[in-house]
């Protein structure tokens, strides 16, 4: 019997797992298409009691699977700035990007940090008071909304590290266009829901951004501590 359970179990493991192949590109691409439809979307599947996300994968998920695709690319294409243990990075790129488990570890806990900042932001902005339950549609939203630049910004390192010109300049390119359409987005965001001038969406959209850099090598400086 509980053999049975075992395999059911497995049947259920392998029905996602498989299903993430449609569902993640389907996910990426309403993102990237309608990034503000996504913040009411979110809102609307959270207020169900079950079968959420059922037509998408669950933000959480889809940025940490977001981050895992990045890593086998990464790996793949045999790229020095994410994968080499003898990285002339430093002690921290050694410890942080020495390993598939810290390398994980750092971006997911980096990606998170950030939409923790904006989401803590955007609640404090529109005076709201701070949960668990008010903060879980704002941080939903921007784990969403931070993937496509995850996304776009590790591949953009990865070409800039190439040895051809072509492949530098795609590169640069990319990080270009994921800042942007970032900031962006994030100050739509921001303007949609709080009602304030692109001015101050702006501002606190930077400031927000520059915060999450500083606490990203905060937590990176942490795991040298920690794992050193």
């Amino acid at each position: 019997m509980d053999f049975l359970k075992i395999l059911r179990s497995l049947d259920e493991l392998l029905y996602e797992v498989i299903t993430w192949l449609f569902f993640y590109p389907r996910t990426l691409w309403r993102v990237l298409r309608h990034p503000l439809k996504m913040v009411d979307y979110t809102k609307q599947e959270l207020a169900k009691q079950d079968a959420q996300f059922k037509d998408t994968i669950s933000p959480p998920l889809f940025l940490i699977l977001t981050l895992i695709i990045l890593y086998g690319f990464a790996l793949a294409n045999h790229n020095q700035v994410f994968l080499n243990n003898n990285t002339q990075t430093g002690d921290i790129g050694h410890i942080v990007f020495g390993s598939i488990q810290n390398t994980l570890m750092f971006r997911s806990l980096n990606y998170s940090v950030w939409s923790l900042i904006f989401s803590l932001g955007l609640l404090n902005m529109q005076r709201i008071s701070i949960d668990r339950e008010t903060l879980r549609a704002p941080f939903f939203i921007q784990c969403f909304l931070i993937a496509p630049y995850a996304l776009g910004v590790t591949l953009g390192f990865i070409y800039t590290a190439s040895h051809t010109l072509a492949l530098q300049i795609l590169g640069l390119s990319l990080l270009l266009v994921s800042l942007l359409w970032y900031i962006i987005v994030q100050v739509k965001y921001i303007v949609m829901v709080v009602h304030i001038s692109y001015l101050r969406a702006v501002l606190h959209t930077l400031l927000y951004f520059v915060f999450g850099c500083m606490i990203s090598y905060l937590i990176a400086y942490m795991m040298l501590k920690h794992l050193a």
